[in-house]
């Protein structure tokens, strides 16, 4: 039981805890404590970097949806446009000299082939050194043996091993050899000869310069390599089918080349094995094709997505404090006509013009750095199909501003010592030049890229990156 003294010194108490005492003088309350100091990770460091950092406009649509498959048509693909004819059609250096061994101790079979896959070994001799001064020749093999369509294989050294496969040859038709030495601009013939099949196997053609030796590759191999091919085929298509959307900016917006590696290995192989016109093989070309017309039509949608929402050309972008940019100009050259007399079948070397404005508080040179804030990072260039070109960046040297200028005239004024003898006297320096970007001053950079041979699609995007981080990206101004 508790007397009254008691009750009267827990009110106190209670009161001195919520709302502090009286004691000859009205007192404010009591503050909260202060929180810790918080330690920073370097986790919430990397965070605060990004913070910082530049990012993408959240207007700017970073992923295209690839259009439907019923909403683009299947079209009829034999050879794929994107896989060469030629060193490209038949399995790698390994596979082929596999197959050459399997088709060397096997039993070759009598009477005409229809379908078979034949595998070859070519050889260029030239123990004189009458095409090749310095060495053995590097070959380039043309082959067709009755109705089948014409191979072409060439080879650093003078020995090529290849196949060709669903061969169709008949006894009394003609086979047709060419062997060529290759050199750097040209290249000599050094073996010619159109033999009749009398229906003998192997195959064997000699001449003075270089011969050849085909063999019948067993059947039961050829299917069981040809099974494994298909499977490999099917899953690798399966993943890629699966991706639905672009990416970007992005390197190709995101296309998946190594995907695309997993499909175009095996279907080379099963290619080599069945002929790209196999029932086997041509649905399987149409599907790739089929993904690939859909990304292409998703990753140009990309584009002109990005056009649509970026300010017009022409106008600054200031991804950063610290600077700020515009595009002046841009051009392609023109192939050289001598060189490249289609004037498409040639890379173009390609220009654009940047005025880059410091706005910071410290001098710095737009050399296209990767290592942050205050440079211009590494440019891209996205062309109207969605396909990237990396570029290189180069800053134009400006006249030095007064009185640096004065200062370098005087320098360069000074006289130089006599040379030695035997020794030419030294240049004379030309007006000094910068780089060098001051607070508020501007200069001019160009970025250099170039078009593959045969692709006619406009640089449309500019943008620059800097390790994970977009810092600007720039329309550029059709021609």
């Amino acid at each position: 039981m508790r007397t009254p003294a008691a009750r009267v010194l827990l009110a106190l108490f209670a009161g001195a805890l919520l709302g502090g005492v009286a004691c000859g003088s009205r007192q404010a309350p009591l503050a909260a404590p202060p929180p810790p100091p918080e330690i920073p990770s370097p986790r919430d460091e990397v965070l605060a970097y990004e913070d910082v950092a530049p990012k993408r406009e959240p207007s700017l649509p970073r992923s295209v949806r690839l259009p439907a498959p019923e909403q683009v048509p299947l079209g009829e693909v034999i050879h794929p446009r994107h896989l060469q004819e030629g060193d490209r059609a038949g399995p790698d250096a390994r596979a082929a000299a596999e197959l050459w061994d399997l088709a060397q101790a096997a039993p070759q079979p009598g009477g005409p082939l229809e379908g078979a896959l034949v595998a070859c070994r070519a050889v260029g001799l030239d123990p004189k050194h009458r095409f090749d001064w310095f060495g053995n020749p590097e070959i380039l093999v043309e082959l067709r043996l009755g109705t089948t369509p014409r191979a072409i294989r060439s080879s650093k050294t003078a020995t090529r091993i290849f196949t060709i496969p669903g061969v169709r040859l008949k006894k009394g038709e003609s086979l047709h050899l060419e062997i060529w030495d290759r050199d750097l601009t040209d290249r000599e013939l050094m073996v010619r000869r159109e033999p009749v099949f009398d229906g003998a196997l192997p195959l064997k053609v000699h001449a003075p310069h270089g011969r050849l030796e085909c063999a019948v590759v067993p059947a039961a191999e050829v299917e069981r390599r040809a099974q494994a091919a298909a499977s490999q085929v099917d899953t690798a298509l399966g993943w890629l089918e699966g991706r639905d959307r672009t990416e970007g900016p992005d390197v190709d917006f995101g296309l998946p080349r190594e995907a695309l590696g997993e499909v175009h290995r095996p279907l080379w192989s099963l290619a080599a094995y069945r002929g790209w016109d196999h029932p086997e093989v041509r649905p399987r070309t149409r599907r790739l094709e089929h993904w690939l017309t859909r990304w292409d039509l998703a990753a140009s949608a990309h584009v002109v997505e990005l056009l649509r929402r970026l300010p017009a050309t022409g106008e600054w972008v200031a991804p950063d404090p610290a600077f700020a940019l515009r595009v002046e100009r841009w051009r392609c050259e023109v192939p050289d006509r001598g060189r490249c007399p289609s004037g498409i079948d040639c890379d173009r070397d390609c220009t654009i013009t940047l005025e880059v404005e410091n706005r910071g508080e410290a001098a710095w040179v737009p050399d296209g750095s990767y290592d942050g804030l205050g440079k211009l990072g590494l440019p891209w260039v996205a062309l109207e199909d969605g396909r990237t070109r990396s570029a290189s960046l180069r800053p134009l040297p400006r006249p030095l501003p007064e009185p640096e200028a004065g200062a370098a005239a005087e320098a360069a004024a000074a006289p130089a010592a006599a040379p030695a003898p035997g020794e030419r006297p030294a240049k004379k320096p030309g007006p000094p030049t910068t780089t060098r970007l001051s607070p508020g001053e501007k200069g001019e950079v160009e970025v250099r890229f170039s078009l593959q041979r045969g692709r006619r699609p406009m640089p449309r995007l500019l943008w620059f990156t800097t390790s994970d981080l977009l810092l600007a990206l720039v329309p550029l101004p059709q021609p």
